[in-house]
């Protein structure tokens, strides 16, 4: 047995690796990339997409809890405060209620203490003292949370983000260490003032009303959007502190490249009203693409409709990607 927190072990005898076989299937042909420009979130038809456990689930926890070794200070985050306290506790009763709804099979709940069947991990709640590692050891999805915090002078609340567990950032962080000139960092900003600067098609298209939908957000609703870009790496954790990503130089360098994807959730808590920012990440090898012609021709047509502004944020890698991708062909079924 391993404690990997308070209140939080790992025992390799809860554990039943049988049940990997029943887990659902992960692959492009499962989750296709938006052939149109990311917008706004969409609704769930139900919240069956909140959280998603999959054949990822085992290898992403494990890469979590490695993670939570190695860089715990980095990855997981709050301000104080009485508010952000009481919404991490409710999303993690929010987040239990839903794995034992969803997925009886994999989780079993005995009085205050969960266990999880695909990987041994334990938690008791009566011993728990932080909520955001109890759920980064229990879900693969980031999670932060948007708080209401000033009014803005058009009158609108803002809502910042105060709390969270960011274990697979794309380039970015919660917070710096010390000596540290990385700027990139969410904590204590608002969405704009996280986006701002950096991602300008956000600045243009939905800065100004991100806050006002925030605050409109119904609690009852579950809604999702999905990205994702061409990386050389399979690192799931690009935190600029962690890991720096290299560009590929030449068109070559794809062969051996990759796709990320994240399904992006929204959900507004009942009680606190915090708004909960989920990420579940997709690293797929570009070879996986080649072996399907229908995802070979999903990847090639939302390649060829990104508007200007993404092309132009990406433009690092787009560039070579775009080259290879135009010279490269699908393996033919047989």
């Amino acid at each position: 047995m391993e404690s990997l927190a308070q209140g939080i072990e790992q025992n390799e005898k809860w554990q039943d690796e049988s049940l990997y076989a029943s887990l659902a299937d992960a692959g492009p042909s499962c989750y296709p990339l938006p052939e149109q420009a990311m917008g706004m979130p969409k609704s769930f038809s139900t919240d069956d997409r909140w959280i998603i456990v999959d054949k990822t689930y085992p290898t992403q926890i494990a890469e979590r809890i490695r993670l939570l070794k190695n860089h715990p200070d980095l990855l997981i985050a709050r301000m104080d405060g009485e508010d952000v306290a009481r919404a991490e506790k409710e999303l993690l009763s929010h987040v239990v209620s839903y794995l034992l709804n969803h997925y009886e099979g994999y989780f079993e709940q005995k009085r205050e203490r969960l266990t999880c069947r695909l990987t041994g991990i334990s938690v008791d709640f009566a011993k728990v003292t932080d909520p955001l590692k109890a759920l980064s050891c229990l879900i693969t999805e980031d999670m932060v949370l948007l708080l209401s915090a000033e009014k803005a002078p058009e009158g609108h609340v803002c809502y910042r983000l105060k709390s969270g567990a960011l274990l697979f950032p794309n380039d970015w962080g919660l917070v710096t260490v010390p000596n540290d000139n990385e700027t990139n960092t969410g904590l204590g900003k608002t969405s704009a003032e996280i986006h701002h600067g950096k991602v300008k098609h956000y600045d243009k298209n939905f800065a100004a009303g991100v806050e006002h939908w925030n605050e409109k957000l119904k609690a009852s609703l579950y809604l999702w959007r999905r990205n994702w870009g061409p990386q050389t790496s399979r690192s799931l954790c690009l935190h600029p502190r962690v890991m720096r990503e290299s560009s590929p130089n030449n068109p070559e360098d794809w062969d051996q490249g990759f796709i990320r994807s994240e399904q992006q959730s929204f959900v507004k808590l009942p009680k606190s009203g915090a708004i909960v920012f989920g990420i579940k990440t997709y690293i797929w090898p570009l070879s996986d693409f080649f072996n399907d012609t229908a995802t070979w021709h999903n990847l090639k047509t939302a390649t060829e409709n990104l508007p200007p502004d993404m092309v132009s944020y990406r433009k690092s890698k787009l560039s070579t990607f775009t080259n290879w991708l135009s010279k490269a062909q699908p393996q033919q079924p047989t």
